[in-house]
């Protein structure tokens, strides 16, 4: 595995985001980034062509993972693997929640996922005069020393290993011990760090970084380094219980290629992702994954493991015809007999439509056209069945259409003291007619109404005196079971 930048989060090869800003949203920015790691990629491919390329993020918050890997998709930038940065005294107790989040995420865009960064105290005190990084830490999970090392790592294995993207963990960095053990030795360290290289930095790096780094009760503190208390060896060089963790983890020897599963649809768009592990030589029937909506083209097919590393396999599938939903405009009908009805201007769906009543003597609805006429009172059903298309199943639907009397008409309106006498048009089909009397036109005020069956002629006592306006409407009303319905 290539690694190409280091913790590039907020840019890299000092391309680097504005104040309160992302890279990732600085367009001319993220394309100049993004051309240093594509050459580098190409660089890879060249040299290295077996070798996988990292890409490393200093953090497991998925937002960012968005925003990178948007643009990386964008740019067509080249890489196999997201790796992160992820040390328990910092990212605390929810770390591995956290890597197994991050680790779904990056399996959905079709990317094998590492850490690229861990380690954990082995001890609280400093080793050669160089400030300690961490020196304590609040996460009471993990205790500080060997065991407390080896309990981190397997935590962190199991949550990366819990997806199938998961690769596992480098530890940064296992091996950085003193040059010469003890912080009395400050200044030879230091000597040793400006020849040799040895410390974490060197006179050469004044100016670079704050001086609250490089010095120390105005001493030089370059000539060690701030990590000696987190390797997996002593400060004599000897190996630590812990170091056997890398040893005992290892379940086999075989060489293994991932295949990394592509479930495309017929025009080539990616609607997933699978990864499966395959030892070099071997040949394994893998059950194709199930996806709400597709179906693929076969259930079963062979992968061969070939050689270390990845390849990618596509796979297609058809999307499967929709539900179909058949939309009124209302969840049921009343329309005035002795009338005709265009019903199919009421109906939303995407296949054809064929229309059937219940009950023609009542309500006839033409099959094609959905053109109604109603003929008497009465309840019917009418069921609506949309055609299968392309993308949609056939789908039915039924709805209840009453059948009510038309709009009734006065004949004839008197009054006479407080009482108005009321005339109505006769509607051989109703079962009865109403007469409301208000003195409003919305009829809110002051209502009064009366109900007669067969007889047209109503006399209706007014509730207050006689004089003033007074506004008349009637209806006629049908019975259909126990319920009454009127016209309008």
């Amino acid at each position: 595995m290539v690694q190409i930048g280091n913790e590039i989060s907020r840019g890299m090869m000092g391309v680097m985001q504005s104040k309160n800003s992302s890279i990732w949203e600085e367009k001319s920015k993220v394309e100049l980034i993004d051309s240093y790691i594509n050459a580098g990629s190409k660089a890879v491919r060249e040299c290295a062509p077996e070798a996988l390329i990292a890409l490393h993020l200093d953090t497991l918050y998925t937002g960012t993972y968005k925003k990178a890997m948007d643009v990386w998709e964008r740019d067509d930038v080249d890489y196999d693997v997201l790796g992160a940065s992820s040390y328990a005294f910092w990212a605390g107790d929810n770390m591995v929640n956290s890597l197994k989040k991050a680790g779904e995420y990056v399996a959905s865009r079709g990317k094998l996922f590492t850490v690229l960064e861990t380690s954990w105290l082995n001890s609280t005190e400093d080793a050669d005069g160089t400030s300690n990084m961490i020196s304590s830490t609040k996460v009471k999970k993990y205790k500080v020393g060997p065991q407390g090392q080896v309990d981190v790592l397997t935590d962190m294995y199991d949550a990366i290993l819990s997806n199938d993207n998961g690769l596992g963990i480098f530890y940064w960095e296992g091996a950085w011990i003193p040059v010469k053990a003890g912080w009395t030795n400050w200044k030879y360290n230091k000597e040793m760090a400006d020849k040799y290289g040895t410390g974490w930095a060197s006179k050469g790096a004044v100016g670079y970084f704050p001086n609250w780094k490089l010095y120390y009760n105005n001493q030089p503190a370059w000539g060690g380094d701030s990590w000696d208390n987190q390797t997996l060896f002593d400060t004599k060089g000897y190996s630590l219980d812990s170091l056997r963790f890398y040893k005992d983890a290892i379940s086999s020897k075989d060489k293994q290629q991932i295949a990394i599963i592509e479930m495309t649809s017929p025009n080539g768009e990616v609607i997933g992702y699978r990864y499966v592990k395959v030892s070099v030589g071997k040949t394994i029937n893998y059950t194709l994954p199930t996806i709400a909506g597709y179906k693929a083209d076969r259930d079963k097919m062979q992968i061969r493991g070939e050689k270390e590393g990845i390849k990618r396999v596509q796979v297609t599938y058809r999307i499967l015809p929709k539900k179909q939903n058949i939309c009124l405009k209302k969840s049921s009908y009343k329309l005035p007999y002795a009338s005709n009805y265009n019903f199919k201007k009421q109906v939303i769906a995407n296949g054809k439509l064929t229309f059937k009543s219940s009950n023609s003597k009542v309500i006839y609805i033409n099959k094609r056209t959905g053109k109604m006429t109603i003929k008497k009172p009465g309840k019917v059903t009418i069921t609506i069945s949309a055609d299968s298309t392309a993308s949609y199943e056939a789908a039915t639907k039924r709805v209840v259409v009453y059948a009510v009397p038309k709009k009734q008409t006065l004949q004839k309106v008197r009054k006479s003291g407080k009482t108005v006498r009321v005339n109505v048009k006769k509607d051989t089909k109703a079962t009865g007619y109403q007469v409301i009397t208000s003195t409003n036109k919305k009829f809110t005020r002051n209502k009064k109404s009366a109900v007669s069956k067969k007889n047209r002629n109503f006399n209706i006592t007014l509730r207050q005196k006689s004089k003033g306006t007074y506004y008349v409407k009637a209806r006629s009303y049908i019975k259909i079971g126990k319920k009454y319905y009127y016209g309008p």
